[in-house]
């Protein structure tokens, strides 16, 4: 089940922020860690993840705008009344054992940065590899440190090619 490309379209229809998506990746991975997804209707697990994640993360949604915005992509999929995304909030939320707080990398990206001295695209790419631990268990297992430390690395060691920086340079 492609739940990031999912998440991905909502956020981006709503204009959200990284962080509230990649919370929502989270949720729902711990989600159904403990939960068949045969057992739920996923498009309303996703809806519902998303609008949990932007609360937790301060950039908080109406539920109408949410529940919207999820009809408009999948359309009846989704049931028109505001109260199954409550319900399924409090769902998520039993599952979860209350444990909302997720400790992003992205905290430890920008001191890395400012710390290294990183130049935009040494950071760019680093970011872009943060981002991408959220489509494994990464962020499950794993301190939220050691994964930006990992993408600072990866950013340095990859090859770039004919860069930007590089053609300024000569």
């Amino acid at each position: 089940y492609n739940f990031r490309g999912h998440l991905t379209k909502l956020a981006k229809r709503m204009a959200l922020r990284q962080q509230c998506l990649a919370t929502a990746q989270v949720y729902m991975r711990r989600y159904y860690l403990r939960v068949q997804i045969r057992r739920t209707n996923p498009y309303l697990v996703v809806a519902t993840a998303l609008y949990l994640a932007c609360k937790t993360e301060e950039s908080p949604q109406h539920i109408r705008l949410v529940l919207g915005e999820a009809r408009q992509i999948w359309g009846d999929l989704i049931p028109g009344d505001v109260s199954a995304l409550g319900e399924t909030e409090f769902a998520i939320i039993a599952e979860l054992n209350s444990q909302l707080i997720v400790h992003h990398p992205y905290r430890s990206l920008t001191e890395l940065h400012a710390l290294l001295g990183l130049s935009l695209d040494d950071m760019s790419l680093a970011w872009n590899v943060v981002n991408d631990s959220f489509l494994t268990d990464l962020p499950l297992v794993m301190p939220p440190h050691l994964i930006a430390l990992t993408a600072v690395l990866l950013a340095l060691v990859m090859p770039k090619g004919a860069s930007a920086a590089s053609a300024a340079s000569a």
